[in-house]
């Protein structure tokens, strides 16, 4: 992924409206509204509250536009989830192939760039929601055909309720993408899903100076 400067940027505004920055993302050029780091930093010491992690471009997400782009047959003319999105970078580049796309992340500030984003772009098939992935209902799958996640597997302390999530799409029938840097815990997160791994791909993902490896899985 290659980002440009900021076509646009006004951080006395920040809260209002994000930066537009231009990436190369696989094959397409896209721009999206997309916090300014350094300011992020500079609230969050300020202010408090939770990390801003939502607000970065991370290399998961960025394995996962690649795996799409080769794999355009499992989002074309799909109902498709991506929940935990932060910035959404995998739905908005799916977004001219997708059927529609309900996206979401628990942060309301998240969503509020999501919703930008939306807006700039105009457009019709995406939903953007406040919504926490340990609370996923079957209901919350009816209809849907594939579910998006990136980099959700960092702590083993939310390994359980990740299973959870993955089994219940599994029995409603929906495909799940998964995308996850090879940290020490990745295996231990995978191998119990080995079974419902029908493909996958290695990516390596220049980012902040370094190359991280990115596993992306399609599993059902």
């Amino acid at each position: 992924m290659r980002i440009k400067q900021p076509l646009f940027c006004s951080i006395a505004h920040m809260e209002q409206q994000h930066p537009i920055v231009e990436l190369q993302v696989a094959h397409k050029t896209m721009a999206l509204h997309i916090p300014d780091a350094a300011a992020m930093r500079i609230a969050f010491q300020t202010q408090g509250g939770e990390v801003p992690y939502w607000s970065q471009v991370w290399p998961a997400a960025i394995g996962l536009c690649n795996y799409l782009a080769v794999n355009e047959a499992l989002i074309r003319n799909k109902q498709v989830i991506e929940i935990a999105a932060g910035i959404g970078l995998p739905s908005f580049f799916i977004a001219d192939v997708a059927a529609h796309i309900y996206v979401s992340d628990v942060n309301a500030a998240a969503v509020a760039c999501l919703e930008q984003n939306i807006s700039m772009l105009k457009l019709q098939n995406i939903t953007a929601s406040i919504a926490d992935w340990r609370s996923i209902t079957p209901n919350d799958l009816l209809g849907k055909d594939v579910l998006l996640l990136s980099d959700v597997n960092y702590h083993p302390d939310y390994f359980e309720a990740l299973y959870a999530l993955l089994n219940l799409c599994f029995e409603h029938a929906v495909t799940v993408v998964l995308s996850t840097p090879m940290r020490t815990i990745t295996s231990t997160f995978l191998r119990p899903l080995a079974k419902h791994i029908i493909a996958q791909k290695t990516y390596h993902i220049n980012h902040a100076q370094q190359q991280v490896e990115v596993q992306v899985c399609t599993l059902r």
